[in-house]
């Protein structure tokens, strides 16, 4: 009998499998979006199609899990493709995937909590011109060795940029940094091995970049920062400052 009931088990699988849906909407509920899904295992490719927004999903961090109506699929997506005319990254939508590169088209505003947390093989992405909003923890635990962060995003969210992985990073000085935007599992990155380039006035970036970091707690971090501009020169916050102004150079700020 118990040859049987395994036997049994195992022919029932496939064809739960095959009910899993791999098609549908990724609007919010009650709104005029036509947000739409479709998964192609042949390609491992989640495509992501329509106008206007996409869902917010929750996330379970016990349990590892999202909401997302394409989860089952999460460790066999390897390439995302964003339609132009999608306004968001909702909450936890990329949640675990295997996706190594991405772009997002421009018509993307913000990006949601949790969009692209632990997604490990994550190692490039191409930021939209009018992305206004970097969600908290939205590339918590990715790959990302370099991210270039468009001058128009105004905010950018507690963990959002803790990816152990991050070698170089573009802000510009519009942006807003929430404090310890780069802090991951009770802990900051390794600010030793990140290079922050500054556009715009490298002064107000390097404030945003020390209350980001926390700075009055860590004083040893605090006498390790220094600005170097290409030629690797180190500059006094006041040569820079003031170089940036008249040249507009764009600055590099490191931890030694």
């Amino acid at each position: 009998m118990r040859k049987v009931a395994i036997i049994l088990g195992i022919l029932a699988f496939p064809a739960f499998a095959d009910d899993l849906p791999t098609s549908g909407s990724c609007a919010p509920l009650d709104s005029d979006s036509t947000c739409a899904w479709s998964f192609d295992a042949d390609t491992n490719t989640l495509s992501i199609t329509g106008q206007g927004k996409m869902a917010n999903y929750g996330f379970e961090n016990k349990t590892r899990t999202t909401t997302s109506p394409w989860f089952a699929y999460t460790k066999q997506i390897q390439n995302i493709i964003i339609e132009n005319g999608i306004t968001n990254i909702g909450q936890a939508a990329f949640y675990g995937t295997q996706v190594e590169n991405i772009k997002i088209p421009n018509s993307v505003t913000s990006i949601g909590t949790y969009a692209f947390f632990e997604t490990m093989k994550l190692k490039n992405i191409g930021l939209p011109d009018n992305l206004e909003k970097i969600g908290h923890a939205a590339f918590y635990g990715s790959s990302i060795i370099s991210l270039d962060i468009p001058d128009s995003v105004i905010l950018i969210d507690s963990a959002a940029l803790a990816s152990r992985f991050l070698k170089t990073l573009t802000i510009s000085d519009k942006s807003s940094l929430v404090k310890s935007v780069f802090w991951a599992g009770g802990g900051f990155i390794p600010l030793g091995n990140l290079q922050i380039y500054c556009k715009g006035n490298i002064e107000i970036c390097r404030k945003k970049i020390e209350e980001a970091t926390n700075l009055e707690n860590h004083p040893k971090m605090k006498t390790n920062f220094n600005i170097f501009r290409e030629n690797r020169r180190i500059y006094t916050i006041g040569e820079a400052e003031a170089d940036s102004r008249s040249t507009g150079n764009i600055f590099s700020i490191r931890y030694r």
